[in-house]
């Protein structure tokens, strides 16, 4: 647990100012990176955290495992959150979503030593706002919006296809293109 924090702490030191006014908070992905040692750190305390006592403090489980860029819903450009030269995962998700959370959990698993591969996350809160404006017309969350490490879009899973991660990655890694 004490692991996870100093992780968690490591990516919002760095990587996410909170605004004390309260207006959405985007990041611009340059800042977005964390160290590789809290990652491997965190990567290697995964199991040991999620056996924690379920008295301990329930906020942590609010708390993502990689960095929120956008916040509250907020509008914003894609270009502008894709981490250049590494394959980007946009992940869209709301705290009530709770495949979003199953997502995150294996996607930490796979993706915390994986250094060609940056991960960021889009809160859209409801689907009334700009940030769930970026991906009308899918039928749920959570969703992954996929770039090549040149920021082109590749392709965009949608709620079960979205645990499919790893084979899309594999395939984008190996040069071949998406089915």
């Amino acid at each position: 647990t004490e692991t996870v924090s100093s992780f968690l702490n490591v990516i919002w030191g760095m990587a996410l100012p909170i605004s004390p006014d309260s207006t959405p908070a985007i990041l611009m992905a340059s800042d977005a990176s964390a160290s590789a040692s809290a990652s491997a750190d965190l990567s290697a305390d995964l199991s040991a955290d999620s056996s924690a006592d379920s008295s301990a403090d329930s906020s942590a489980d609010e708390k993502s495992l990689f960095p929120v860029v956008v916040s509250k819903g907020a509008a914003f450009n894609p270009s502008d959150i894709v981490v250049p030269g590494k394959v980007t995962i946009i992940e869209y998700f709301a705290d009530w979503c709770a495949p979003c959370k199953k997502l995150e959990i294996q996607m930490a698993e796979v993706l915390l030593e994986e250094p060609a591969v940056a991960v960021v996350k889009v809160d859209i809160v409801d689907w009334g706002t700009p940030a769930a404006d970026m991906i009308a017309g899918v039928a749920g969350l959570p969703v992954l919006d996929i770039y090549d490490a040149e920021g082109e879009f590749v392709e965009r899973l949608e709620r079960d296809a979205a645990f499919d991660f790893k084979k899309r990655l594999d395939r984008l890694q190996s040069g071949l293109t998406p089915p």
